[in-house]
């Protein structure tokens, strides 16, 4: 494989990768809700919990995802394996 379809590859799965923990963050942010804060405020809605929730999850996931990310630039090469310049 070249380093531009090496690149390409390791895109894709960080991107795909990143999606599923905003999912995993986003469900876990609602469970956490509905244990404890939904049990003692009595809302007629949950809208605001859900976009409160949808939101951390996206700000987590990034967070996440940067350091994951650094973690790995300082282990492997990226410049040399994959053609990403630091």
């Amino acid at each position: 494989m070249t380093k531009r379809e090496r690149a390409v590859v390791f895109m894709i799965g960080a991107t795909l990768a990143n999606i599923l923990v905003t999912a995993i963050l986003f469900v876990g942010f609602i469970v956490l809700y509905s244990l404890t804060l939904g049990r003692i405020l009595k809302v007629n809605s949950a809208g605001l919990a859900v976009g409160a929730s949808f939101i951390l999850a996206i700000v987590a996931s990034a967070l996440l995802y940067r350091k994951v990310l650094e973690t790995m630039k300082k282990r492997m090469n990226f410049e040399e394996r994959f053609g990403i310049k630091n």
